[in-house]
């Protein structure tokens, strides 16, 4: 057993041992273009361990007018259909790739940096998986952890910024951003 990333216990999947190991079964594959340099593709796979449905868009920010951004509403906290927030930034395609804080503020609970308006939101100790460009442009994958101070007392450590919580005992900012209540 483990602890998940909101502190329940749960089960590692067992491994698929290589004599099980299949090649899978593509099937009901379908694909098109939405948009030049913005592509989707759907299909259902069969292996040994069952069938899933996956879907994958494919995207060439090489092309004129394609990039990657972070949507979300005007505040931290606003929720709202995918569609919806896409809207925000005229977007053609959206992943809705977080978790959020459901039954209290609604605001999402992992990282969040916007092109335009900068860092939103994040927490040192939880939720710091993500996907990110970095400062070359360049997609990432992987653990980005709150990494922040307040200049004046560099010795207290700041835990969490614009998130919906922080634990007992640590320290939390919220800012404009946040809006003007904490939940």
């Amino acid at each position: 057993m483990l602890r998940c990333s909101d502190g329940e216990a749960g089960e590692i999947a067992a491994e698929v041992p290589p004599y099980l190991r299949a090649k899978p079964r593509i099937s009901n594959e379908r694909s098109w273009r939405i948009a030049p340099g913005v592509s989707f593709r759907r299909w259902d796979q069969t292996d040994s361990r069952g069938q899933i449905r996956a879907y994958l868009t494919t995207i060439d920010p090489t092309k004129p007018g394609v990039s990657i951004d972070y949507a979300s509403g005007e505040l931290v906290p606003d929720r709202g259909p995918l569609t919806q927030l896409l809207k925000r930034d005229a977007a053609v395609v959206g992943v809705n790739g977080g978790f959020f804080d459901i039954f209290d503020t609604g605001a999402p609970l992992g990282v969040g940096q916007d092109r335009q308006r900068g860092f939103l939101h994040g927490a040192r100790y939880t939720w710091n998986n993500a996907f990110w460009m970095d400062a070359s442009g360049r997609p990432t994958i992987g653990e980005m952890p709150l990494d922040a101070q307040i200049l004046e007392y560099p010795q207290m450590e700041l835990t969490n910024v614009n998130s919906p919580r922080a634990r007992a005992g640590a320290i939390g900012v919220w800012d404009p951003q946040w809006g003007t209540t904490s939940g």
